[in-house]
C-alpha cells in the first residue's frame, strides 16, 4: 500500500482535467453523442473549478509519493504519476490543440 500512495491522487488529477475539457472533446463515437453532449454541458460551467482541482490533486500525488526521500517506490506507480503529470500539464497549456488532435484521431 505504501508504494502506490500517490497513484489515486494522480489518477484523480487526470480525471478532473478530462472532465474540465470534455466540452471540447468530440468523444461522441466512443461514448454516444447524447452522453457527451450532456457531459460537456455539465462540465463546461465547472471548468474553472476542475482545472485548479487537477493541479491540486497532482500536487497531492507528488507530495504523497516523494514525502519520504529514501522510500522504495513502485515502478508502475511512478509511471502512472509522471504520465498523469505530463497529461495534466499538456491539457492545461494546450487544451485546444489537444482537442483538435483528438477530434482528428477519433474521426478516422
Amino acid at each position: 500500500m505504501e508504494k502506490t500512495k500517490g497513484t489515486p491522487a494522480a489518477v484523480g488529477a487526470v480525471l478532473s482535467v478530462l472532465a474540465a475539457v470534455s466540452c471540447c472533446l468530440p468523444l461522441g463515437t466512443l461514448l454516444g453523442a447524447a452522453g457527451t453532449a450532456g457531459a460537456s454541458g455539465l462540465f463546461a460551467g465547472a471548468r474553472d473549478w476542475l482545472m485548479p482541482l487537477s493541479v491540486v490533486l497532482l500536487v497531492v500525488a507528488f507530495v504523497q509519493t516523494y514525502r519520504t526521500p529514501c522510500a522504495r517506490r513502485s515502478r508502475a506507480a511512478m509511471i502512472v504519476l509522471w504520465t498523469c503529470a505530463v497529461f495534466v500539464v499538456v491539457m492545461l497549456v494546450f487544451p485546444q490543440y489537444v482537442a483538435v488532435a483528438m477530434a482528428d484521431w477519433t474521426s478516422r
